[in-house]
């Protein structure tokens, strides 16, 4: 909930993104992105592609 008496501004506020796998939260970071609007990636690909790296001997 925004509280009206924030002096934040929306490019000040922080969100957080979160689903399922397949949900689209990487399709809307990089919608995000596109528009120019600054935002993290998503940490948990980055992890999955490093555990599947070591385990199929791809790093």
């Amino acid at each position: 909930m925004i509280n009206k008496k924030s002096s934040l501004t929306l490019l000040e506020m922080r969100f957080v993104i979160t689903g399922g796998p397949g949900a689209g939260k990487s399709t809307l970071l990089e919608a995000l992105a596109a528009m120019g609007i600054m935002h993290m990636p998503e940490a948990g690909r980055a992890i999955i592609q490093h555990q599947v790296a070591i385990v199929f001997g791809d790093n």
